[in-house]
């Protein structure tokens, strides 16, 4: 945290934190190009449910507890849209494809 007041503390905050930004998307751009980070990556957009229901229609708990695990899930989906845009929709079309299939 910096004080508000120092022109260079917010300037170094600044700094600090467009730094800590390119290195979030140079760490996930590094994940997502290896098969192994791209299927980890996968496998952990489709725990979340990211393209199906989350609604439980005889338990609220259990939709509120599926929402969680859906909400993370579209925030790791944002990220790869951002950093990595060319594999969504390779992503997509295989977590459909293997939706269908189960």
């Amino acid at each position: 945290m910096s004080n508000a007041a120092d022109e260079k503390e917010v300037k170094a905050e600044r700094t600090r934190i467009a730094l800590a930004e390119k290195q979030k998307k140079a760490d996930i751009l590094a994940v997502i190009e290896t098969p192994s980070g791209y299927r980890f990556i996968k496998d952990l957009i489709n725990q979340g449910n990211l393209i199906n229901l989350s609604v439980d229609f005889n338990s609220p708990n259990t939709t509120y507890f599926n929402e969680g695990h859906r909400n993370y899930a579209k925030i790791i989906f944002a990220d790869i849209c951002e950093v990595a845009p060319a594999r969504v929709s390779q992503m997509l079309v295989e977590l459909n494809r293997e939706d269908k299939e189960n």
